[in-house]
C-alpha cells in the first residue's frame, strides 16, 4: 500500500512542487512505514519526481494522445526515471478510453464500444508487456456523472471511460479487460504452493461498494502479481 496525494495538479511549477514537498513531509511524519506518490499528468515537466518513493503517471495513448502505445508508454517511463537519482518503481496510475454504452460502429469510431475495446487491448498489452512497469490501474470501472462544465468533452455529461456504464451494464471492453487481466495473473501469480490463481480468486471475499478503478501490480519478487481495486468506500480488501 502507498499514500497517494493529489491528481494531475501543478507539479510542473516551483510553487506547486513546494506544496507537494510539504504534503510529502507531512505524510512521512504521520506514517513513515509506507511509500508516497502522486498521480502525475502525462507531460515531461514534473518537478516532484525526486520527492516520490514511486512514480505514478496517468497515460492515455491512442485516446487523448495520438501515439503508438508501446513507444509512448516507454518514452514517458524512461523520461520519468531519468529525473530520479536512483531507479524507482513505476506505475501507470490511469489508462483507458471512453465509450457510450450501446453505441456500435463498423468503423470503430471514437466513443464506440468497438473503439474502446481496441484501445484498451492495445494499452494493456503494452503496459503488461513492459517489464519495467510495476503495475497499472484502469480508468475506470464504471461511468459516472461529471459537472455540467464538462459538457463539450464528456457526452451525456458523464465520464464515459467505464468498462461498464452507470447501471453496471458491461461494454465490449469488459470482456477484453477480464481476459487480459486473468491471463496475466494466471501466467504470473502463485498461491505459495505452486498453484496458479485467477484475478477473481485473488480478490475473493472483497466487499467493495463504490469501485472506480481496478488494476494489477507486479510483486517485488519475480513471478508474483497482485490484483487490486481502488475504491472510495470499501469493506475487506
Amino acid at each position: 500500500f502507498t499514500w497517494g496525494i493529489l491528481n494531475e495538479c501543478a507539479d510542473n511549477t516551483p510553487f506547486g512542487a513546494s506544496c507537494y514537498a510539504a504534503l510529502f513531509r507531512l505524510l512521512r511524519e504521520l506514517d513513515p512505514s509506507r511509500p508516497v506518490t502522486t498521480a502525475m499528468l502525462s507531460r515531461q515537466e514534473s518537478l516532484v519526481i525526486p520527492d516520490c518513493d514511486l512514480i505514478s503517471m496517468n497515460l492515455y495513448p491512442c485516446w487523448s494522445v495520438d501515439a503508438d502505445c508501446d513507444a509512448y508508454i516507454e518514452d514517458m517511463r524512461a523520461w520519468a526515471q531519468s529525473k530520479s537519482e536512483a531507479p524507482k518503481p513505476y506505475i501507470v496510475s490511469e489508462i483507458g478510453a471512453g465509450a457510450i454504452y450501446g453505441f456500435h460502429d463498423m468503423n470503430h469510431a471514437k466513443w464506440s464500444e468497438e473503439r474502446q475495446a481496441d484501445i484498451l487491448r492495445e494499452q494493456l498489452e503494452a503496459v503488461l508487456g513492459n517489464p519495467h512497469i510495476a503495475g497499472v490501474f484502469l480508468w475506470q470501472f464504471a461511468d459516472c456523472r461529471v459537472d455540467d462544465s464538462w459538457f463539450g468533452a464528456r457526452p451525456k455529461t458523464q465520464n464515459n471511460k467505464g468498462i461498464v456504464d452507470a447501471y453496471r451494464r458491461p461494454k465490449l471492453a469488459w470482456q477484453v479487460v477480464k481476459d487480459i487481466f486473468n491471463t496475466f495473473c494466471e501466467e504470473q501469480q502463485y498461491d505459495g504452493h505452486g498453484k496458479t490463481c485467477s484475478a477473481a480468486e485473488m480478490v475473493s471475499g472483497c466487499t467493495v461498494r463504490h469501485v472506480y478503478s481496478l488494476g494489477v501490480v507486479r510483486h517485488s519478487r519475480p513471478g508474483r502479481v497482485g490484483a487490486f481495486y481502488r475504491a472510495d468506500s470499501a469493506g475487506k480488501l
